[in-house]
């Protein structure tokens, strides 16, 4: 799926106020994310999570399951410069100041991708985002910046974080595994990476048992009526072909049914862009070495919506 969302150009769900601050972390160009305490993040700053207690790693279940998934280099490979002290997590430092509280959903949709947002980073540089939405995008929060929703457990990779490793059009291509799934043990809703636990979302909050859709795909985001900007790599798969180092692509497109990773059904695909004059998206089906898989973007412009 690809499209475009509407928005007001700021970002509508910001963390009211960042829990005591134990220590800064800094890489070599700014303060990047604050080490709290991990029961003092804010997660637990909602009621229902008052007796909630974390998971540190999946499920012996769930890590069976995905430690079928070979293992490939990606943007995750590596060690930060710095680590949290012991019992401390990295919470990165919104770089806006609005407040709203988390809102208990009916329907959600949960997201975890390599997102660009000036709005919410004040820079261009790609970065782990995830984000919830709910009520028909009525409401929604990003990363940890509500009370309720994201708990984040690992020490080095956090939304938020960015990534200098970027791929070059038409040379060395980048990329990340991510993985988001529901743990038949504790109902949380895992985010990882290849085996790594990132954070997760509670059960407490997000209560849905299993999902009715998958998406996969890319999103921009402005004002009405405005320029959109360029998604993936700023071309339209199609026109590039099957050369893959000319666009945005998503390869291993898999699913959770039975406890089981399965390859999407290419009988229950269906492609969907909302501007097609802006972007498209192109899904190849089964290829040898990269499994199911899609390429989506183009150069956006004046889309119409």
């Amino acid at each position: 799926m690809v499209g475009r969302r509407k928005g007001s150009g700021d970002v509508n769900r910001i963390l009211p106020s960042m829990v005591p601050v134990q220590c800064h972390c800094r890489n070599a160009k700014e303060i990047e994310y604050e080490c709290v305490d991990i029961y003092k993040q804010p997660a637990f700053q909602h009621p229902l999570m008052k007796d909630h207690q974390i998971q540190m790693r999946p499920s012996v279940d769930f890590q069976t399951t995905v430690s079928t998934e070979p293992e490939t280099s990606d943007l995750f490979t590596g060690k930060a410069e710095e680590r949290c002290p012991k019992g401390q997590v990295p919470i990165h430092i919104p770089q806006i100041n609005y407040t709203n509280d988390f809102v208990q959903p009916n329907r959600i949709i949960t997201e975890a991708n390599l997102h660009v947002h000036i709005g919410l980073y004040r820079d261009d540089r790609p970065r782990l985002t995830t984000y919830w939405i709910s009520n028909r995008h009525q409401n929604g929060c990003y990363n940890v910046l509500c009370r309720g929703g994201y708990v984040q457990v690992h020490k080095t990779i956090y939304p938020g974080m960015a990534y200098n490793k970027i791929s070059v059009l038409g040379k060395r291509q980048s990329t990340a595994h991510l993985l988001v799934g529901q743990d038949s043990r504790t109902k949380n809703w895992l985010l990882m990476t290849r085996k790594t636990l990132i954070g997760y979302w509670p059960y407490q909050i997000f209560s849905m048992q299993g999902v009715s859709q998958v998406f996969f795909g890319g999103y921009t985001g402005g004002l009405a009526g405005a320029i959109s900007p360029p998604m993936g790599a700023g071309t339209f798969p199609r026109q590039v072909g099957y050369r893959n180092k000319f666009a945005c692509f998503m390869k291993q497109l898999k699913y959770f049914e039975d406890k089981r990773l399965v390859d999407i059904d290419s009988n229950e695909f269906e492609e969907y862009v909302d501007s097609p004059k802006c972007y498209d998206v192109w899904y190849r089906e089964f290829e040898i070495r990269s499994g199911e898989m899609l390429t989506f973007g183009g150069p956006g412009g004046q889309c119409g919506i």
